[in-house]
């Protein structure tokens, strides 16, 4: 029995923390004796390309028009020439006993693709969700107010093939059930973790000026608005401000909203880094990690800034919608997360985290707990539902 991993982006073909992610989550099914093959487009091949337990299959680099297609209903998803192409490749390739796992990052196409497949050929589908459906709706919201036809009908078309759904979130694991109940028995949740290994963090502390970093680091868009840990700073009393010192870490080049801040006492942006120098300049320099989501929308969202702070056993500041990530950091005493748009309660969270002791008792307590949520240990969850879902454990 094969896996069939579906995916639009996986690296070292695509960078960022998807495809990052995606690639981690396939190691470690493999470690648990799954034989997983990663099926994606092929963004630069003009045929079909297969090796070393991967298929690329060739897309035309259209996807502004039919992403606009999409918009206007004359295509279910901007991916669907994709999908067809792939549906008559991997009919002949797929076999009834097989197990294919779509996951998408907010399109549809990769989970059509699954639901088509076990139409043609009897296969196991699992739809993961790593991310909502884009403009679907979640808890009755929409992802922005744009112009885009219903994709209710679709998705429910969709998800009724499946024969299990993965959630990344409670939040959106309710959303699906309120909107269809008829599938409660078949929706379980699975956060996917810190996919990095274990980190041994040891305090180096180089630079002993006492004063408190906060770092942002990551992906910069309208999503996040880092900003908002800028405009909640410069309103803070001046015996606050002097204790604090802001880090932006990542392709602030390119976010204009930085713009009015440049060049500010106290405020430091960097540009990405690899993995073993951001890990050095965070154990000597940062104290807490800053992380942000803006629109009630991303409720069904937990960034993945969660998980690595976790495991850097940095404590945690959080600005999000109500929701899992929310939930996260205050449930488990990891730090101090507020609601996205309560600048106040941010100010007063800031002014409390830069008590030492208070630092301490977080570092102390993810340092004790942070194994729990390593992809290692969550991945366990979804292994056994895999598992059952065909009856029989993988040879290991």
């Amino acid at each position: 029995m094969k896996l069939y991993y579906i995916t639009r982006t996986f690296y070292p073909y695509q960078q960022g923390g998807g495809p990052l992610m995606r690639a981690a989550a396939v190691d470690k099914l493999r470690e648990l004796g799954w034989d997983v093959v990663v099926v994606m487009p092929g963004y630069r091949q003009i045929k079909v390309h297969e090796s070393d337990n991967l298929i690329q299959i060739p897309t035309l680099p259209i996807l502004k028009i039919t992403r606009l297609l999409q918009k206007v209903g004359l295509l279910e998803d901007y991916l669907d020439l994709w999908v067809r192409k792939s549906l008559k490749y991997l009919k002949n390739v797929v076999k009834k006993g097989d197990l294919v796992f779509a996951t998408s990052g907010g399109e549809l196409g990769t989970l059509k693709l699954a639901a088509l497949l076990k139409s043609e050929t009897g296969c196991t589908a699992v739809l993961n969700f790593r991310d909502p459906l884009e403009y679907a709706l979640c808890h009755n919201l929409l992802i922005d107010n744009s112009y885009h036809v219903s994709r209710e009908k679709s998705e429910k078309k969709y998800l009724s093939a499946a024969d299990l759904l993965v959630t990344s979130s409670q939040h959106y694991k309710s959303n699906l059930i309120g909107k269809y109940p008829e599938f409660s028995q078949k929706v379980i949740n699975n956060y996917f973790g810190f996919f990095s290994n274990l980190l041994e963090v040891q305090r180096i502390n180089e630079r002993d000026d006492s004063i408190i970093r906060i770092c942002y680091m990551g992906t910069m868009t309208n999503a996040q608005k880092p900003e908002i840990l800028i405009e909640a700073f410069v309103s803070l009393a001046s015996n606050i401000k002097n204790k604090i010192e802001l880090v932006f870490i990542g392709n602030h080049k390119n976010y204009r909203e930085f713009d009015l801040y440049r060049n500010k006492d106290k405020i430091v942006f960097l540009d990405y880094m690899s993995s073993d120098e951001l890990k050095g300049y965070i154990q000597k320099n940062i104290h807490i990690g800053f992380v942000s989501l803006v629109k009630d929308y991303y409720g069904a969202c937990v960034p993945s800034k969660i998980y690595e702070y976790i495991n850097f056993e940095l404590p945690i500041l959080a600005a999000l919608p109500s929701g899992d990530g929310l939930d996260i950091v205050n449930d488990n005493k990891f730090g101090l997360a507020c609601k996205h748009n309560n600048t106040s309660e941010l100010q007063n969270n800031i002014e409390k985290m830069t008590d030492p002791v208070f630092l301490d008792l977080v570092r102390t307590k993810l340092k004790t707990n942070k194994a729990a949520w390593s992809m290692d240990t969550q991945i366990k969850t979804l292994n056994s539902s895999l598992s059952e879902l065909i009856k029989q454990e993988p040879t290991l």
